[in-house]
């Protein structure tokens, strides 16, 4: 979304999930804000949050520190991945447990405003749209490719329940048994 169109109080629970020094207060700082906010800013909030999430995957999936290019690559719903990449998007996953419970959703709810957060950050990637271009690191680039394609790697939407960060949320699951 347009930074312009932001309203204030939505950057300032932003701001301060952002500052947030661990998950946990992060968490805590968008249940504050979600608590105090009318249910439109509660949705401009999760728009936020969501693409901002997603712009954090793709970086912390393409930062190149620690990576062994010479291991054998996993394919992961199309994308192919390095272990150290793998183990760094599921770390990732289970970080979203505790903001989408802040933000009081459901995991399969979560996960559809991740993807549409997933979409918009394309799309200003690819400089799509009223906002602002993103601003896109090399590694990120090269992660998402020059192509237009879509994330998803499946023939036609709707074709497979497993396709796509929807099906490799659904498998990884936030709710663990002890």
């Amino acid at each position: 979304m347009d930074p312009a169109l932001v309203h204030p109080r939505v950057k300032d629970a932003v701001r301060a999930w952002g500052a947030a020094p661990d998950l946990a207060r992060a968490a805590e700082a968008l249940d504050a804000a979600r608590r105090t906010l009318e249910p439109e800013l509660i949705a401009q909030l999760v728009d936020e949050v969501a693409e901002i999430s997603a712009e954090l995957m793709v970086e912390v999936i393409a930062m190149e520190s620690g990576v062994d290019t010479d291991a054998a690559p996993i394919d992961v719903l199309g994308l192919s991945l390095y272990p150290k990449q793998t183990e760094r998007l599921a770390a990732w996953l289970e970080d979203q447990a505790p903001t989408a419970a802040a933000l009081g959703l459901e995991r399969d709810a979560w996960v559809r405003q991740i993807e549409k957060g997933f979409e918009r950050y394309l799309a200003r990637a690819r400089g799509e749209g009223d906002a602002p271009p993103a601003e896109i690191t090399d590694g990120a680039r090269r992660l998402l490719g020059d192509s237009r394609t879509a994330f998803e790697a499946r023939p036609a939407p709707g074709a497979s329940p497993r396709a796509g960060l929807s099906g490799l949320l659904a498998a990884r699951g936030f709710d663990k048994k002890k």
